[in-house]
């Protein structure tokens, strides 16, 4: 399984949706992970360019007037990342130009304006990756494979146990067998191939308590897809529910960020398996 950079630099801003929006506009970065606080603002995520991996982060004691300010250099000729920045949403401040040593650089101060939102309350954590196949493909390896790539994942130091599989269309059951019992965990709630599913997450055998809910969405990519899978609603679940496993929110949601991202690299190298064996 592919695993992330121990060490990760970090990028603090007023709005990091807003922020996200930029690099993702000005320099081609992509969502790899995130998670909301308790108002459904973007509390930390991380994007990735290439091998490259940035943590986004919420500045706390906003600037009056909104809006992040960060100075970041920006070296000239490497896929015109500089004249994107200018082009893209926000506002330059202040260019010049270093010399030094042969190196010419260009620096920007850059404001990124922070944007009008609806209110979010659900709690949530999106991860990402992209998949080296056609959506369809994805899709259906994904959907077919579940039980190979979910055990991937642990929450709160405990592995999947158990055999999973769908029952595929809207209403079909979510199903884990163990010892050669079945029983049902959620129920599909969407199923529009290739583009997402969505499903609900519960408890086995608690056909009528708190659930939450995953969406996974297939966008077609350069060289394949980008998969991004979201599992919101966490605010429903009372302060006792296993899924909490006795953890605060913030942490809560670092512990399910990190599991899909285990569940997701599994689910991705399943699927490029798949076609490769095809």
């Amino acid at each position: 399984m592919a695993k992330g950079p121990s060490v990760i630099p970090g990028l603090f801003y007023d709005d990091p949706s807003a922020a996200l929006d930029w690099l993702a506009k000005a320099f081609g970065f992509a969502l790899r992970l995130s998670f909301t606080d308790d108002a459904g603002r973007i509390a930390y995520a991380e994007v990735e360019l290439g091998a490259g991996v940035v943590a986004v982060r919420c500045e706390h004691g906003a600037r009056r007037g909104g809006g992040s300010r960060r100075r970041r250099p920006l070296r000239r000729g490497r896929g015109g990342g500089c004249a994107r920045a200018r082009a893209a949403p926000g506002q330059v401040l202040r260019a010049s130009r270093l010399h030094g040593g042969g190196l010419r650089r260009a620096s920007l101060d850059l404001r990124v304006a922070a944007r009008k939102r609806e209110p979010r309350v659900s709690q949530r954590v999106s991860v990402s990756t992209r998949v080296a196949a056609a959506p369809a493909e994805a899709f259906a390896l994904f959907t077919a494979e579940i039980g190979a790539w979910w055990a991937a994942g642990a929450v709160n130091g405990a592995r999947w146990n158990g055999v999973l599989r769908f029952e595929p269309g809207v209403g079909g059951r979510l199903l884990k067998s163990v010892g050669g019992e079945a029983f049902e965990i959620g129920r599909v709630q969407v199923w529009e191939p290739p583009a997402r599913f969505v499903f609900e997450c519960r408890e086995q055998g608690d056909a009528t308590g708190a659930c939450t809910e995953v969406e996974v969405r297939f966008a077609p990519a350069e060289g394949g897809t980008r998969v991004t899978l979201e599992h919101r609603g966490f605010e429903t679940l009372p302060e006792d529910h296993p899924a909490r496993g006795g953890l605060a929110r913030e942490a809560l949601l670092r512990l399910w960020g990190q599991c899909w991202t285990e569940r997701l690299e599994q689910a991705k190298a399943c699927a490029e398996r798949g076609r490769r064996g095809r």
